[in-house]
C-alpha cells in the first residue's frame, strides 16, 4: 500500500461547477504553477483540458469555449 503525502498531491481544485450537462473543474499545478480548466461534456463524453494565463483563470472557468 502506498500513501501520499500533501506535497505529491498533483493538482488542488481550485473550483468546480456543473451546468446543463457540463462538469467544469479549475486546477493549479503545484509543482508546475499552472491553472488547468478541465471541461467533461456527459451529453458526448469528451474531456476539454485548457492551460491558461493565471490572470485569465477565472473568466476561463466562467465561459471555457470563448478560451478554445
Amino acid at each position: 500500500m502506498t500513501t501520499q503525502t500533501p506535497n505529491e498531491i498533483l493538482f488542488q481544485q481550485l473550483d468546480h461547477r456543473e451546468t446543463d450537462g457540463l462538469e467544469i473543474w479549475m486546477l493549479w499545478s503545484r509543482a508546475t504553477d499552472t491553472v488547468t480548466v478541465v471541461v467533461h461534456d456527459s451529453k458526448t463524453s469528451e474531456l476539454l483540458e485548457l492551460n491558461v494565463e493565471p490572470e485569465v483563470a477565472r473568466d476561463a472557468f466562467e465561459h471555457p469555449f470563448a478560451h478554445l
